[in-house]
């Protein structure tokens, strides 16, 4: 039974790898294997030959070649004896999956404490200073990238390697998901989310203006969708009403167009950053210019105190016709509307970029994982492997969508949910990686602080995006050489 120390509370959704396995011996053997192998025999098969001539019998020897199948049976390691023990659990996923997991683990000796906190990641960074970390956490990307490599999760691997069903559940999820918990060639974690980005829009707002709603047009790139934004923007002052909403974050907005340029702010290697690049240039120039030449959305300090406008609000209050953000904002964007501003929801790819035709979205997943100096490896390994079957991952949704596929369907509940899930399911197909680096949780901080400023007029595009890089690749180097 989970004992909860605190009820336990939804994420926030803006919130923001170990080098060597600490395995389990009785865990360290490979499964069975089946060796083919090929057999020179040698048989002596008496045979009459009669020479015509001499009328001599003459008896021979007939050498024939033999393939002998041979069974080498590698005896599967015993199961170890799980003990009776009370493993600490921060932050689980939902607690239906923690209850299904325990139900599948089927050990009712183990018990289950449950931590949730506010501010769980920093808790964390402070438990696991001190070396008294939980035994069992949920953690996310970037924060996961820096701690993966500073020996904080437990590598999977002996378990991958002992439990063939174990090994079998985790083809099925969305790979960039498994590629976000790899380390070193080694499984860190269980995925149990997998986030992206799209588009948003009040349909009734475009009815109302008489214009043709993204959906509905054939070619959705980013000039076509500039068209429309304009056609869609009016008044002035307070009262202005925008064609979209552009924020500086990826999870936020700005994503379509970065990725869609191509550009990328840290390396696929996490090693450097790219946010100078030609490609991060034109994508963050864009995104100022829809702001400040072309006033279809909002200079970001208008949103402030003053307002109390922001990502949602701007919808709700129907003073933005179109945002870019996170298929988990799908419900809020629903279910938070203003009683006397009802609206019906529409849903598009991010619009393609006008020469390459590449769409741009962010990806972003969480995991379940392991403390690497848990003293219960096995009892932690027993809970953690229910988190890869589809009975558990499914009950993760609908607060988030799941890592698993074919466990997705739950998310889609209610009203537009036949609507969103082709849109969620193509754009998970291209979403790109969170920006993070092994060497520097926060390295990606310094380009929101930059990119922010550009889009408030306080920095040029050109010299905020080499500015900001030049500044990431400080602090990784720093970090590269232990400063």
């Amino acid at each position: 039974m989970v004992q909860a120390s605190k009820r336990f509370t939804r994420r926030n959704f803006m919130v923001a790898l170990t080098s060597a396995a600490i395995a389990s011996p009785l865990l360290a053997a490979c499964a069975p294997k089946i060796v083919e192998i090929t057999k020179e025999v040698v048989k002596e098969v008496p045979k009459e030959v009669v020479k015509e001539v001499t009328k001599e019998v003459v008896k021979e020897k007939e050498v024939t070649k033999e393939v002998v199948k041979e069974v080498v049976v590698t005896p599967t390691p015993p199961k170890p004896t799980l003990r009776a023990v009370e493993l600490n659990f921060t932050e689980p996923p939902t607690m239906p999956a923690l209850e299904k997991a325990q139900e599948i683990m089927n050990q009712p000796q183990i018990k289950v404490k449950v931590f949730s906190h506010a501010d769980y990641l920093n808790k964390l960074k402070v438990a696991f200073a001190a070396g008294s970390g939980p035994d069992l956490f949920r953690m996310n990307v970037p924060s996961g990238k820096f701690w993966m490599a500073k020996g904080i999760h437990m590598a999977l691997t002996p378990w991958l390697e002992a439990y063939p069903d174990f090994a079998k559940n985790m083809e099925g999820f969305v790979p960039s998901t498994i590629t976000s918990y790899t380390h070193h060639g080694e499984l860190m974690g269980v995925p149990f989310s997998s986030e992206t980005s799209l588009g948003y829009f009040n349909r009734n707002m475009f009815e109302e203006a008489g214009v043709e709603t993204p959906d509905k047009i054939k070619d959705w790139n980013w000039n076509t969708q500039l068209e429309t934004m304009l056609k869609m923007s009016k008044g002035e002052g307070r009262d202005r009403v925008y064609g979209m909403f552009c924020s500086w974050h990826t999870q936020g907005g700005s994503a379509e167009f970065i990725y869609g340029a191509g550009a990328k702010i840290i390396s696929d290697d996490g090693l450097s950053a790219e946010c100078g690049s030609k490609e991060m240039i034109e994508a963050v120039q864009w995104m100022v210019d829809l702001i400040h030449k072309h006033k279809v959305a909002p200079e970001p300090a208008s949103f402030g105190k003053d307002t109390g406008l922001n990502l949602f609000s701007v919808m709700w209050n129907w003073k933005a016709a179109y945002v870019n953000s996170g298929e988990w904002a799908w419900w809020m964007y629903r279910d938070q509307q203003l009683k006397d501003k009802p609206f019906k929801l529409g849903f598009v790819e991010p619009p393609k970029h006008p020469v390459t035709g590449k769409k741009g979205a962010q990806g972003h997943t969480l995991c379940v994982a392991m403390y690497s100096k848990t003293r219960f490896r096995d009892e932690a390994a027993a809970l953690l492997m229910p988190f890869s079957t589809k009975d558990v991952q499914s009950l993760i949704a609908p607060q988030w969508l799941p890592a698993r596929i074919d466990a997705q369907g739950g998310f889609y509940q209610g009203e537009g949910g036949a609507e969103i899930k082709p849109i969620v399911e193509a754009t998970q197909q291209y979403a790109a990686p969170y920006p993070a680096s092994a060497l520097e949780e926060a390295a990606v901080n310094t380009f929101w602080t930059h990119i922010d400023k550009m889009f408030q007029g306080q920095e040029p595009v050109e010299e905020g995006c080499k500015a900001a890089e030049k500044e990431i690749n400080d602090a990784l180097l720093k970090a590269a050489a232990g400063r």
